[in-house]
């Protein structure tokens, strides 16, 4: 009788997994971590009648016809129970537990297992890998994967101490090293992909290391040999776990497959069952008493996976259909060639592409998907899935999106900003206002003089392109406007926030700007505004803030209008995209501890970076622009002034758009040259244009020294494969020892 096992890794999970054994039934185990509707799935193809839980689970059992029975409230009334063993008769062909895996309808199939195939397992672990009861064993499988029972029953049925993986540690090199060092675990069964997270020198307690679920190297191997067992095992699901195991050893140059269990055969055939010659590749096809029933309630794939056994004499005999690829090699064992389909093995995880493929084309913004298990080697392998949009569905959405997802930020934003202005009376000079404008390294405020030269070199930036007639969009409180609105004939700013407009006005007042006016607006909003009315339009540190690139798009376009011709529009402080990795790498960087590992800065970095808050371009968009707005005769992308080397020179940069220039006088093409590839210096660039004058020259690929140490960091941490086994203090004490390219301070 299938009984289902829905809990949390405990104690009682093993109670209630023992428990069904002893009472004759088959567990069925569903992982909490399951979707709800591959758990609803699940729940109804097994047909259990009852679930053992625990009181926090039962929600998600709410639709089951199932009794549920919790284990955490049953378990301390039965202190009195009687503790003999029922008098049972289980006969090897009883059902002992049922598995589900993968399947390529985007359905899991689940796979009954009998107890003679169980037996057959339990009496080759203890010949293979001899466990003793003082041995320490770890637990890490999902109770949802029939590795789970390979380590139980490796642990409790040798006597040995079996350690169940906290519920809530994250099963990566950072946080299962420690445990496996504390807790003085001496065997382990991980995949390849864990292993490789690892390292391997700061566990002297481990004993026997076996590798399975995935495909392992010799290399890896031989890293976690260290005087120790190690052993590589393979088997699918349907055959009982395990098929076949190859001992590494100190004289092994290579790893195998291995050769197959006791009473366990392996075939290796052509598409019509024919043996294959030794060395030629075939079908890994697996016989004898461990193979399970088949597929529950699918007799057409049980059909076609599990065949008639071609060189057997026994009635009713079978063969399981593996989908591997293997060839057999000149000691009788068998080398792993891969698959003959579109199954991948991933962290342990069996997963057809296909299942992957058919959840992301349900999506309406999706026309058609394909799924590739990319890499080199196992434990660097990925899956990568490709996409061919549906335009008509997402052409129709963005119209939407566009419609009600601006209006919807820009009214939170605006919050926000009525908030930060509202600290504006505490700046203790009124005209130079800089409250808010804190370091993303330190949380503090930027140095006052750091500031008013950010400042200082924005004004002159934009005096020299002589404004007259200035409409400024965001002009906050006044950092840019109440500098450069005198040398102006007339002044218009604008910002969505009341409060810094009040602030702002005030200032104005004390400084008898009137020729200056202000309003409260939108970005985007330029009703009652004339068509080339100014000279000069200006966009400080606000598009960063924009909602959307169609928001920045539909502001740029109006901001050209508003302008004559000859005239400007500037876009100051605008968030790189090409150093968006960069910047934030620089920031975590800054804030970990030394005894952080390198993965976890990686994540903490990609954290950080998928959280931006703030627009961050791509200086080829305002190229591009030039397209979409034919009024835009030439675009200068700047880097940013200054001495001072922080996140606003290191990582922003300036735009202007100039409006229906005047062509200045042609000049001959210019004279082009490559820092990097012709190893340029400054005296050497000196020395050619002292000696050649040519009439115009462009240097590229200057290495900017603002952002050298950052990059650096950034390029050593995504080349290092290694990263679970190195700490944030090696990669400082790295950078410090190797000598950065040589680099150009932009000033």
């Amino acid at each position: 009788i299938p009984v289902g096992l829905y809990i949390n890794r405990s104690p009682e999970m093993l109670i209630g997994l023992l428990g069904i054994l002893k009472a004759g039934g088959a567990y069925v185990p569903f992982d909490p971590a399951y979707p709800a509707e591959r758990l609803t799935y699940m729940l109804v193809d097994s047909r259990v009648s009852l679930v053992l839980t625990e009181t926090p689970l039962l929600p998600a059992l709410a639709t089951s016809s199932a009794i549920a029975i919790c284990l955490d409230t049953l378990l301390p009334t039965l202190t009195d129970a009687p503790s003999e063993n029922l008098a049972l008769q289980t006969v090897p062909a009883n059902l002992a537990y049922i598995i589900y895996t993968s399947g390529s309808t985007g359905r899991p199939k689940g796979v009954p297992i009998t107890h003679q195939g169980f037996v057959n397992l339990r009496q080759a672990q203890a010949h293979t890998f001899q466990i003793q009861p003082q041995s320490h064993v770890l637990q890490f499988s999902s109770l949802g994967f029939d590795a789970s029972f390979f380590e139980i029953a490796l642990a409790l049925l040798a006597g040995a101490t079996l350690y169940l993986i906290p519920q809530d540690t994250l099963l990566a090199g950072s946080s299962l090293a420690p445990l496996l060092h504390t807790q003085a675990i001496e065997v382990v069964t991980l995949t390849p992909t864990v292993l490789s997270s690892l390292p391997a020198t700061d566990l002297p307690h481990l004993q026997t290391v076996i590798a399975a679920g995935e495909a392992c190297s010799a290399e890896l191997a031989a890293r976690w040999l260290k005087g120790g067992r190690f052993f590589n095992a393979y088997g699918p699901t349907e055959t009982t776990i395990w098929a076949t195991v190859a001992a590494y050893t100190a004289a092994s140059t290579t790893l195998s497959t291995g050769h197959p269990l006791p009473n366990v055969e392996i075939y290796l055939l052509d598409a019509q069952l024919k043996a294959v010659p030794y060395g030629e590749a075939g079908e890994l096809c697996i016989g004898g008493i461990t193979l399970g029933r088949g597929y529950l309630n699918r007799p057409d794939l049980t059909a076609e996976r599990f065949v008639p056994h071609p060189y057997s004499q026994v009635p009713g005999t079978r063969l399981y259909r593996t989908g591997d690829r293997g060839r057999w090699l000149a000691d009788g064992s068998i080398e792993y060639l891969g698959r003959i389909d579109t199954q991948v093995k991933w962290h342990g995880v069996r997963i057809e592409l296909g299942e992957i493929e058919k959840v992301l084309q349900e999506h309406p913004a999706v026309q058609h998907a394909l799924v590739q298990f990319q890499g080199k080697r196992q434990e660097e392998k990925t899956l990568v899935a490709y996409i061919v949009k549906d335009a008509t569905y997402i052409k129709a959405r963005e119209e939407e999106l566009l419609a009600e997802a601006p209006s919807a930020q820009i009214a939170t934003w605006q919050a926000l900003t009525d908030a930060f202005y509202s600290q504006a009376h505490t700046a203790v000079v009124p005209a130079f206002n800089t409250v808010g404008w804190n370091s993303s390294y330190t949380g503090q405020p930027f140095a006052e003089e750091e500031m008013r030269e950010w400042v200082d070199r924005t004004v002159e930036r934009i005096l020299s392109l002589r404004p007259q007639r200035v409409l400024e969009i965001g002009c906050g409180v006044g950092l840019l406007l109440l500098r450069i609105a005198p040398h102006c004939h007339w002044y218009q700013g604008t910002d969505f926030s009341a409060v810094a407009l009040d602030y702002l006005q005030q200032q104005l007042s004390a400084q008898h700007l009137q020729h200056v006016s202000l309003s409260r607006r939108m970005a985007d909003d330029f009703t009652s505004m004339t068509p080339g009315m100014c000279n000069g339009v200006i966009l400080n540190s606000v598009v960063q803030h924009f909602p959307t690139i169609d928001y920045l798009l539909r502001v740029l376009e109006g901001a050209v209008d508003m302008v004559e011709p000859g005239g400007f529009v500037f876009v100051g402080d605008v968030q790189s995209l090409p150093l968006l990795d960069v910047f934030h790498t620089s920031v975590q960087l800054y804030l970990a501890p030394d005894s952080l590992p390198l993965s976890s800065l990686q994540q903490r970095m990609r954290d950080q970076r998928d959280s931006e808050p703030q627009l961050a371009i791509d200086p080829a968009f305002f190229l591009a622009l030039k397209k979409r707005c034919p009024r835009i005769s030439q675009v200068q992308v700047l880097l940013k002034r200054g001495h001072y080397s922080n996140e606003l020179t290191q990582f922003r940069y300036d735009v202007i758009l100039h409006i229906e220039q005047v062509a200045s006088a042609v000049c001959e093409e210019p004279v082009r040259l490559d820092w990097q590839l012709q190893q340029l210096t400054l005296a050497m660039v000196h020395q050619y244009l002292t000696a050649t004058a040519p009439k115009a020259l462009v240097i590229k690929n200057v290495p900017n020294a603002r952002v050298q140490a950052a990059l650096d960091a950034a390029q050593w941490l995504t080349s290092r494969k290694d990263q679970a086994s190195l700490t944030v203090g090696h990669l400082r004490q790295t950078l410090r020892e190797t000598p950065s390219a040589p680099s150009i301070d932009p000033e």
